[in-house]
């Protein structure tokens, strides 16, 4: 590859409007940035030719399609936020798109002790990429009247077990619908939405997997406040026991995906360390194969994206903030090289096609805001698609990691975000994230940069108990709300205030 094209192509005529916050001038970059960002959700089609995205509008997001090859957007869905909000959208195939939305809806819970409660649903929809076929993919259960029958069991209806990349009219699903606590995995028709029983529901169990055949082949949960793991056996429809011992004793076991031999997957596990790595393990033989990525500051975490026969290419993995790891150093040089022509330090690929021949790609730097290219491999040709905010590079306040000494001498972690002026006798906002086994990093932070656009200091503590820093640093947590996860947090602003 021996340059890159660069265009610069104007692919947006609609313009986005949003109100600005009190007090602000309109052409501030703190004002500018109270409004939405302008994209989310950025997805390629299998075949690489159309990118679907949620287009910020006002004071919500609409479902838009980008088509690489006529050079033409087209909008699909408006969301109204009094009657929904989009969650996703994914392709299911090249011409059909499948969105889960979130509505606000009241329960009947009579057999409960309770005549109501609203709470948020969601339901799947699907449309095609020409904006015709729109249809809601399943349909609603007719209630007995009873209170097992009270609509709870059908009140999520996103988990995606499987695309089924092979099969472009079905997907599998994750539903309770026949159980109130534990779901079955039901295949979809995404045109007709008639639903056929996949797999029905084990008791405990509130995860499915599928394997590289599309074969649910891995169930996961919590049985009497224990881990519970079953394995299909090969095409048979018996699903035996198979709970590795360690991963009683791991706090956040997770599994990232079917390997290329079809009884080895990959997994997130401490395995009895402090810190969580990246395994390859073997389902019959109980036992790990290797370790394929650890890290000695943080737990290994994030998506792990592999060739269609399960050989993994990268990961962006989250230290201080999100960063690429790479298993095919072929395909990190040629990245790389497209990454040198971009503006900004960091470039990250947010959804790449079937063939690995298309990418998006995320660019982001020092006080600029992330901006989103589309990079066709074969052609080598990089199309600009928007920034997130309109604000010229350098004119956005710095994050940096802070760290200092809680008062019984723990390291503490925290991200300090600053106005562009100013150093010293700042007003300080002091933003801690929930959780609480949660974390910050020093990836963009719109409503942190908000603050410091408006002259305020802002520190985001990774206190005591957060995720990421390993099970002791966790641990440490357990007991400790309102106690010494509080303290930290006030100890950092005293480290603040004594500099």
């Amino acid at each position: 590859m021996k340059y890159i094209l660069l265009l610069l192509v104007v692919l947006w005529s609609m313009q986005v409007h949003a109100t600005t916050g009190p007090g602000l001038p309109a052409d501030s970059v703190a004002a500018t940035l109270t409004t939405l960002p302008a994209f989310r959700n950025l997805k390629l089609s299998p075949d690489g030719k159309r990118v679907l995205m949620l287009r910020a509008r006002g004071e919500t997001y609409h479902l838009t399609v980008l088509d690489t090859v006529a050079r033409t957007n087209k909008l699909l869905l408006a969301s109204d936020p009094e009657q929904f909000l989009f969650e996703w959208c994914s392709w299911a195939n090249n011409e059909r798109i499948v969105c889960s939305i979130r509505i606000d809806k009241v329960l009947n819970l009579a057999g409960y002790g309770k005549k109501q409660l609203r709470t948020e649903f969601t339901r799947l929809v699907a449309i095609n990429a020409d904006g015709t076929g729109y249809l809601q993919l399943v349909p609603e259960q007719k209630h007995s009247g009873n209170y097992r029958d009270s609509g709870w069991m059908s009140r999520v209806q996103s988990d995606i077990v499987s695309w089924l990349p092979d099969d472009d009219e079905h997907i599998l699903l994750s539903l309770i619908r026949k159980d109130p606590f534990f779901p079955d995995v039901y295949k979809l028709n995404i045109y007709t939405n008639r639903m056929k029983l996949d797999t029905r529901h084990r008791s405990g169990i509130l995860e499915w997997l599928a394997d590289r055949q599309d074969r649910v082949r891995l169930g996961m949960g919590i049985e009497d406040g224990n881990l519970r793991v079953i394995v299909r056996d090969g095409d048979s429809s018996r699903f035996t026991e198979r709970t590795p011992g360690f991963l009683l004793t791991d706090p956040e076991p997770g599994f990232a995906g079917f390997a290329e031999q079809e009884d080895q997957v990959y997994l997130f596990s401490n395995n009895g360390e402090d810190k969580s790595a990246l395994w390859l393990f073997d389902l019959k033989t109980q036992r790990m194969v290797r370790k394929l990525l650890a890290d000695d500051r943080y737990d290994v975490r994030g998506p792990l994206y592999t060739s269609e026969r399960g050989r993994p290419l990268m990961m962006v993995r989250r230290r201080e903030g999100a960063e690429l790891y790479w298993f095919d150093h072929k395909l990190e040089a040629a990245f790389n090289e497209v990454a040198a022509a971009l503006p900004g330090e960091k470039t990250l690929p947010v959804s790449v096609s079937a063939e690995l021949d298309s990418l998006i790609l995320k660019n982001s730097g020092e006080k600029m805001p992330d901006t989103y290219y589309y990079y066709d491999v074969a052609r080598q040709q990089l199309i600009r698609i928007g920034a997130d905010y309109d604000v010229a590079a350098g004119q956005l306040p710095e994050r940096t990691i802070y760290s200092y000494k809680a008062s019984d001498g723990l390291e503490i972690q925290a991200y300090l975000t600053l106005p562009l002026q100013g150093q010293g006798g700042l007003p300080t906002v002091i933003m801690p994230h929930g959780g609480p086994h949660a974390r910050d990093t020093a990836d963009f932070d719109y409503l942190s940069i908000v603050f410091a656009a408006a002259g305020y200091a802002v520190l985001q503590p990774d206190y005591r108990g957060s995720a990421g820093y390993g099970q002791r640093f966790r641990a440490a947590g357990y007991g400790q709300w309102g106690k010494r996860m509080q303290q930290d947090v006030l100890d950092g602003l005293d480290a603040l205030i004594a500099e």
